[in-house]
Formats: structure tokens, sequence, C-alpha cells
């Protein structure tokens, strides 16, 4: 057994996949937004309700969201302030990338201080508040104070409870990631006063706040993935894999599950299970497209060497156009009164030694009359604007309709849960779509949640969708679709 740990400390570099289970929140006094699953037991509560311009009321918020709250033409937030009395173990917070709110005089150790400054609605304001709030101005108008830090980097997850949701705030990069917790990226918009705007931001804020007339914020939603493990990680190459096989020569039973490999040994009469697991970026590494044809959205690092692609342009409503996409999205094209998507479809020629895509619950384009082995099929329609329609598209497309009007046809599958991570390649960003939960999670692959919004014929509306199709898409006047967007990890 000795001897064997010694081949195994040479070969093999160790990676920690330690439970956050016990970890606690940092001692001082902050605020987080509140999500609709409650506050952490013993923190103090309050709320700020924003009236928000009257005329031609835009205020947005993500499809989904988990915010707590009231939303429409007015916002109502609640927040979430641990008590300064309250003791923990833990002095500080760990390094990484993304925002809270102050609370108090100063920020803890390691953030650094700024404000976002929000004009509201000055006809007949009906600003209030009430409770615990963050540090602030909250009359007519509206200020809060951001700690903000970028002394690590995102995709480094960092260890804080796990036993509830609860909410950060992005700050100059993709949303930090957290050791235990799948994390969503949800926006909010706010239509703020128009008669002599005096929106403005100071010092270090969340990102996207000092974005144009209207305040806007990037929130990172997150929430368990279900039970931790805790186990030790060793990651190798093929090459290292080969080496270690052949050292083990008294292997009793080698058995391979996804990612994980369990050894299980015989020794002197003592069995032994030991759990290897590749790094994500070394096993996603070798992964290749699946057989087949199908279509993905494009992206603006590009197509898949070797894909084939196409584009299609939809005139959308000419009446009070309010088209939208994510704030900072990753779709290549042109994204204004219309949007012109452009696509990837794979060569149906390309050989592949992988036959099929992997379980789990997302969406892909369908190309050619039938779906990849595992999905179901459906489409959704788009009734485009009629009057002086300027439609048009060329190269390869996925299987549709694309006239006047458009017609997609989709593929889904939802036989596996989104939590369990699948093998997909990893060399290139890429777009899947939202099924019926949350972005499917991908081995070596951060996600983002970005949105489309159509806006679609105003006069005898006939949007529909059929089958299986991805979700926000409706028989409703104007569509919306949730895509996934993958990067990898450093």
């Amino acid at each position: 057994m000795k001897n064997l740990a010694i081949h195994v400390v040479l070969c093999c570099s160790i990676c920690s996949s330690l439970s956050s289970a016990s970890v606690k929140w940092p001692f001082g006094t902050y605020t987080l937004v509140k999500p609709k699953s409650g506050c952490p037991p013993d923190w103090l509560e309050g709320w700020r309700k924003q009236d928000s311009e009257d005329s031609n009321n835009k205020n947005f918020i993500s499809y989904g969201h988990h915010f707590f709250g009231t939303f429409g033409s007015d916002f109502t937030f609640f927040y979430c302030t641990r008590n300064s009395n309250k003791l923990s173990s833990r002095k500080y917070w760990p390094a990484g990338n993304y925002c809270i709110l102050r609370h108090s005089g100063t920020c803890p150790i390691g953030f650094k201080n700024g404000y976002v400054h929000w004009d509201d609605e000055d006809t007949r304001n009906s600003n209030k508040h009430g409770g615990i709030l963050p540090s602030g101005i909250f009359g007519g108008d509206t200020r809060i104070n951001y700690c903000c830090r970028k002394d690590g980097q995102y995709y480094k997850a960092i260890k804080l409870p796990t036993s509830h949701p609860f909410y950060l705030l992005r700050f100059t990069s993709p949303c930090q990631m957290v050791q235990g917790m799948y994390v969503r990226e949800e926006y909010v918009k706010s239509d703020d006063e128009d008669t002599n705007n005096r929106n403005s931001v100071s010092g270090v804020y969340p990102m996207a706040a000092s974005v144009g007339r209207d305040r806007q914020l990037l929130y990172c939603y997150y929430f368990r993935l279900g039970a931790n493990v805790t186990f030790v990680s060793i990651c190798f190459s093929r090459a290292i894999y080969e080496v270690v096989s052949l050292i083990v020569s008294w292997i009793f039973c080698l058995k391979r599950k996804g990612t994980i490999i369990q050894i299980k040994m015989k020794n002197r009469g003592v069995l032994v299970t030991l759990c290897f697991t590749f790094c994500p970026s070394v096993i996603a590494a070798f992964v290749e497209w699946p057989f087949g044809t199908y279509t993905l959205v494009k992206p603006k690092s590009g197509c898949p060497s070797g894909w084939q692609e196409g584009w299609r342009s939809q005139d959308s409503e000419d009446g009070r156009n309010r088209n939208s996409l994510s704030f900072g999205h990753h779709f290549y094209g042109s994204f204004g009164r219309n949007l012109k998507f452009y696509y990837c479809t794979r060569n149906p020629n390309m050989f592949s030694g992988r036959r099929y895509w992997p379980s789990g619950n997302y969406c892909i384009l369908r190309h050619g009359t039938s779906c990849p082995k595992g999905f179901k099929t459906g489409s959704v329609y788009w009734d485009d604007e009629d009057r002086n329609n300027k439609n048009g598209h060329g190269g390869v497309l996925p299987s549709g309709d694309f006239g006047r009007n458009t017609r997609i046809n989709y593929c889904c599958r939802e036989d596996g849960s989104y939590k369990t991570k699948v093998q997909l390649p990893t060399r290139n960003p890429f777009f899947l779509l939202r099924f019926t939960s949350p972005c499917q999670m991908v081995q070596g692959m951060y996600v983002r949640e970005e949105s489309v919004k159509f806006d679609d014929e105003d006069r005898n509306n006939k949007n529909s969708v059929s089958g299986k199709y991805p979700m926000g898409a409706s028989n409703g006047r104007n569509q919306r679709l949730l895509y996934c967007y993958y990067s990898p990890l450093g």
C-alpha cells in the first residue's frame, strides 16, 4: 500500500473538492439582496420601493428571476443585513471578483467602496422604505453604497455557505464561482426619470451600472447543487492515467463512471477504494462534437472548425419597438430594431468518434428532417412585421420556414439533471438553450444565461409553438428565448 501511495503522488497533482457545508459567513456587517428563499437565519431585513419613470415605463427583470419583492412599473427590493453583533469564526471574505452591498461606514477588508445613484420619478414620487437597509440615501431618489473586489479569478471557486441561496453582483468579470453552488446571472434594468436625469456612479460599483440613462445591474444568484460530496480528486492526463494503470498491477477491480474512476484494491486482506477524477478541462480536451447534423447559434467567437454557416434577419415590429438582449451578450450578428442572427451547422459528412449527445436538460436547433437520438422535436413561430417586411436569409440554416415570417425547429431533451455536468468540447465558446430547467452544466465551462426578447407583429399576431421547444417561447405576442452561453474556464 505504501508503494502505491508513492507512485500516485509522483504521477498526479491533487485537486481539492471539499464540502462547504461547514463554511460560515464572514465576520462583520454587510448587506445582500434578499432572494425568494429568504435571508440567512438571524439576519436583519429591510425594503426599498423605487418609483420608476411613469411615461412609457420600460422596467425589466430577468425571466424566472429569484428576487423577493414586487416588480412592475415600480420596483420593491428587500435586503438581508448581517447583524454586527453576530459572532463568526471566519474573519475575511475570500479573494475573487464580485460585489456586495455596504452596511455601516466602511467595507469589509479586501473590498473597495463606491455607489450607484438612481434619479427616480419626479412627478408624484412614491418612494418608500423600511427596516434595515444598506448604507446609502433613501429619499426622493436612491443611492446605494457597494463594496467590490477583483483580487482573484472568477473561475476559481470560493467557499461561501451553501445552506441557502444568495445573491452577489458582477464586478469586472462573469459571475464569481462558488464551491457547491450553481450560479445564474439575473438582470435588472430600471426606467429612471426622463427629464433632466441625474443618474450617477462613483468609486467602484457593480458591472453595467454606468451604462445609459437607465440604471442596470447584473446579479449572480447562487443555489445549491444538491448533496456535497467530499473526496480527494487526482488530476492527470491520458498518458499518466496509462502509467498509473500499469503501476497498479494489484488492482482488484477497475470501474469507470463518467469522469470518476473508482479503483478497488485488495492487499493483505484489506479492501481499499480510491476515487480518482479527471480535471474537467483534461477530459473535455479530447471530447468531440457528436456525430450527425444539427445547428447551434453562432457566438462572437465564431463557429467550430469545418461547420457550415448561415444567417437570418427578422423584421420586428415597427411601432414602439422593444426588442431587447441581455447586456454584454455574446451573439454574433446585428441587433437593433431588427434582429439578425447567424448559425453554425455541423456538416453531416464530418467524421466523429462520438455517436450520441449526452443526457441532460437542454435544446439545440434541428437541421434536416429529424433530431439526433435522445431528443424530441418542436418548433417556434414568429409573426414578423407585416408592413414593408424586410426579412432576409442566406447560407445554411436550421430546419424551418424563412419567408415573411419565421419558423425554427428545435430538438430538446430532459433525460438528465442539469446539475450533472455533461461532456462537450471546451476549445471554443458555444450556445445551447434552456428547456425545462436552469442552464445545463458542462464540464470545464462557465455558463451564463443570455436572453432575447423579440417585439413581434402587433396586429392579429399569430405567434405559436408546437411540440418540444425552448423555455420562454410561447403563443404570446412577443417571443422570448433563454440561451446558455458556455465559455472555457481559464
